[in-house]
């Protein structure tokens, strides 16, 4: 199942990419090359989601493709709600900058300083900036044991105090600040210091984020409302060679960490309220959040920063977060100077990031 068109999220929509858009290439427009790649995943069942592709905050190319939900027969759109993963981690990073600007928050403090009940190794040696970059010495804490854990926690509050709780029986795996290690504890913990300090992580991102952004389709949802909601994407994990509906897998809410829901549109949203100035931070808090921090890389064309990846690609920066899971991944990636903002969303793992490759290669070369 197909669903095509330009989706116009701001400003005047073009079908064939021209009027207004500045230099949009045909390699980019609708038939062009990056549409015929996402059609030929998506006809190798390869690729289930929706793509936005701006320019100067106008639509490009809108494109959705296979089912949100197999069972009632309802497609992919354009006003789809995916979970967004990891994405939800440049979200964390954004509110702890917002506390950082008003002085509640210091990104040399430790946890210590702001979270009470860690041993002493976390307490005061992690800071906030580690945890930012994953070089806190934190690892994991998602395991079968802790979603079986989970399963008992019935209510918001519930969950957030039994993750908090888990979070304070962690131990280190290497001393902060020695080595690079992915770590979704540590934007757990950060999501800990954004609720100490604001009264609660959800709601500060209700009114701090999602609605001075303009995304509408976008929260923290509860399992149930998940499963209510006819316009959420279900996650489809490959299983035998077959697609299967895990949607009933899923933990009660998100977390700071990864679990959020939003549309391609929404998505856009944010990237442009990142950037303005205003919305969310000021320029320079959000230079601070996606400036080149660390290279995890050795190719010298990706770089850390704070729940970000700043891209470098033909003398370009873009910065990009992306989110994945067994039955979901997705990417956000926008182009300061050139304009440019692609939205990857998908109900299938390891859809997201051929796509988003290709669109910031063509992007790139479309200088």
């Amino acid at each position: 199942m197909a669903a095509g068109g330009v989706l116009g999220t701001a400003g005047t929509s073009h079908a064939d990419g021209s009027s207004g858009f500045g230099r949009v290439p045909g390699t980019l427009r609708p038939g062009g090359e990056l549409d015929r790649y996402i059609a030929q995943m998506a006809a190798e069942d390869r690729f289930s989601g929706t793509v936005l592709l701006t320019h100067r905050n106008r639509p490009v190319l809108s494109r959705s493709h296979g089912w949100a939900d197999r069972a009632r027969r309802i497609a992919n759109g354009p006003e789809t709600r995916f979970v967004v993963g990891s994405i939800a981690k440049t979200f964390t990073a954004v509110a702890i900058a917002q506390l950082a600007a008003r002085g509640e928050v210091a990104y040399g403090g430790t946890v210590g300083a702001y979270l009470d009940g860690f041993p002493a190794e976390i307490a005061q040696h992690v800071t906030v900036h580690q945890m930012l970059t994953h070089t806190s010495g934190l690892g994991d804490f998602y395991s079968a044991e802790f979603v079986e854990q989970a399963k008992n926690w019935d209510t918001v509050e519930e969950f957030w105090d039994g993750l908090m709780a888990v979070m304070r029986t962690l131990k280190l795996e290497f001393t902060p600040g020695t080595r690079t290690d992915y770590s979704n504890a540590g934007f757990i913990i950060l999501g800990g210091i954004v609720a100490q300090m604001a009264g609660s992580y959800y709601d500060h991102m209700r009114s701090r984020l999602f609605t001075p952004a303009g995304m509408d389709s976008s929260d923290f949802s509860t399992k149930p409302e998940v499963l209510a909601d006819r316009r959420v994407a279900h996650p489809y994990a490959l299983q035998d060679g077959e697609h299967v509906d895990i949607i009933d897998s899923d933990l009660l809410i998100g977390t700071p960490a990864g679990g959020a829901y939003a549309s391609a549109p929404d998505m856009v949203r944010f990237a442009h309220a990142f950037q303005d100035g205003a919305t969310l931070l000021d320029r320079a808090g959000a230079q601070l959040v996606a400036s080149p921090k660390l290279p995890p890389s050795t190719d010298n064309d990706r770089f850390a920063a704070y729940g970000l990846t700043a891209h470098l690609t033909n003398g370009q920066w873009s910065y990009a977060k992306n989110g994945g899971f067994q039955g979901a991944s997705n990417n956000i990636e926008w182009f300061p100077e050139s304009g440019w903002v692609a939205a990857v969303l998908c109900n299938y793992a390891d859809s997201a990031e051929p796509v988003s490759d290709k669109a910031r290669e063509l992007i790139a070369d479309a200088r």
